[in-house]
């Protein structure tokens, strides 16, 4: 598991919220669709979410 997916569970465990129904990538796409419909640059996005261009 990465770091950022092992920080995660700490942080879920430390508010009482199963870690099993979140990921650093749903995170990241949560993010990316808020974003999206935000109306954020595409690239501006991108290099937020560390997506590649």
């Amino acid at each position: 598991m990465h770091q950022e997916g092992q920080l995660l569970l700490r942080i879920f465990d430390r508010a009482g919220v199963s870690g099993d129904l979140y990921t650093s990538h749903s995170l990241r796409r949560g993010f990316a669709t808020w974003a999206a419909a935000k109306g954020w640059d595409i690239k501006t996005l991108m290099t937020t979410s560390a997506g590649r261009t």
